[in-house]
């Protein structure tokens, strides 16, 4: 081969080499931009689910807080019908019922 020949090859190599780079980048470019949307949407989707577990979130404390102050309720009942059973003991039996445990 001539010298005129090898530089020849060298430049097509060289325009080879340098076409492929810029292909290659346009291809991830655009693959980013894809990329870029997917995750975008999937933000999206992570935000809406996140505001949907707090609704159903808060929505379960407020039921804890209501069943809370029914079982409030509850346990001042049981301690009114246990002094209403004492005070009929007391008045029944003529004397204080035997003490537990």
């Amino acid at each position: 081969m001539t010298m005129s020949q090898v530089w020849a090859v060298i430049g097509i190599m060289g325009a080879a080499f340098a076409a492929m780079i810029g292909l290659v980048f346009r291809a991830m470019s655009q693959h980013g931009r894809a990329l870029t949307a997917e995750v975008g949407t999937i933000h999206h989707k992570i935000d809406g689910l996140r505001n949907e577990m707090t609704a159903k979130f808060d929505h379960v404390f407020e039921r804890i807080d209501s069943l809370s102050g029914r079982v409030e309720r509850l346990e001042t009942k049981v301690e009114t019908l246990d002094r209403d059973v004492h005070s009929l003991t007391i008045r029944v039996m003529g004397n204080e019922p035997p003490k537990e445990g």
